[in-house]
């Protein structure tokens, strides 16, 4: 177990989903998801999620910072997508925090896709 993780207590749905890849840990309930970075943790209620829509970093970007917390790096490019969010809660060491009207950068699996799809408000369009 790796205790630089913040442990998530307050579920507000039943797990369906739980993925980790290497310092970053993702997953969904019936009713939510979160997303994980040793120290920080990222709360967001489905409903709470505007859009979320495929993002291109360009190949001449080898990171992206997306928050003060938080940086992806190109390696996930071919699976990031920006996420429109009403309000979230930040979890770090220091406390909780809400956040609103928020656009974050993230890669997402086509697994971790299907379940969102299946669980949230949100509908899938082809590209």
């Amino acid at each position: 177990m790796n205790h630089k993780f913040i442990t998530v207590k307050n579920l507000h749905g039943e797990l369906v989903f739980y993925h980790r890849k290497g310092n970053l840990g993702t997953s969904i309930t019936t009713k939510e998801m979160f997303f994980q970075k040793p120290n920080f943790s990222y709360h967001i209620l489905f409903d709470d999620i505007h859009s979320m829509i495929p993002y291109d970093i360009g190949s001449q970007q080898t990171s992206i910072q997306i928050s003060d917390e938080l940086k992806v790096f190109s390696e996930f490019s071919n699976q990031l997508y920006k996420v429109h969010i009403n309000e979230m809660v930040v979890l770090n060491r220091q406390g909780r925090f809400l956040r609103q009207n928020v656009e974050i950068i993230l890669p997402l699996s086509p697994a971790f896709l299907e379940k969102v799809q299946q669980f949230s408000h949100l509908t899938s369009l082809p590209v």
